[in-house]
């Protein structure tokens, strides 16, 4: 994550949009919400907000990841079972 200040000209150029304007309005926008610091030159940073808010994306998305995996374990076990009672369904109708 870049903390460096940069301009609304450097992020026009580098999302690839129309104007420095419209970079502008965005950074703007993203500074009235208190995410955005601007600088006596006219630079933005990230607010210490925005780190907060994107380390605990990080932590949800990791926590994600957890749940995903944990679930997909759950979710096995259920599948075996299932396998062995149709096994054991299957063998008793066989015997019949």
């Amino acid at each position: 994550m870049r903390r460096t200040p940069v301009g609304a000209r450097e992020v026009q150029r580098d999302l690839g949009l129309s104007s420095p304007s419209v970079a502008w309005h965005h950074l703007e926008k993203l500074r009235e919400l208190g995410l955005l610091r601007k600088n006596a030159r006219g630079e933005y940073t990230l607010a210490k907000i925005a780190l907060i808010l994107s380390a605990v994306g990080v932590i949800a998305a990791s926590i994600g990841v957890i749940l995903a995996a944990v679930t997909m374990r759950e979710i096995g076990k259920v599948a075996r079972e299932i396998g062995r009672t149709a096994g054991e369904i299957g063998k008793a109708s066989r015997e019949r």
